[in-house]
């Protein structure tokens, strides 16, 4: 389940990703994955 949440009020937001926080094996490396937004201007 996914908690965390990215406020972006009054942004104009393009392209997002969330890249998970687990390595190769499968362990986590954190206990939040990262998200990745492009910001392209403003409303």
């Amino acid at each position: 389940m996914k908690l965390d949440w990215f406020l972006a009020r009054g942004l104009l937001v393009g392209e997002t990703r969330i890249v998970s926080s687990l390595d190769e094996t499968g362990r986590p490396l954190s206990g939040h994955d990262l998200i990745v937004c492009r910001i392209e201007g403003f409303e």
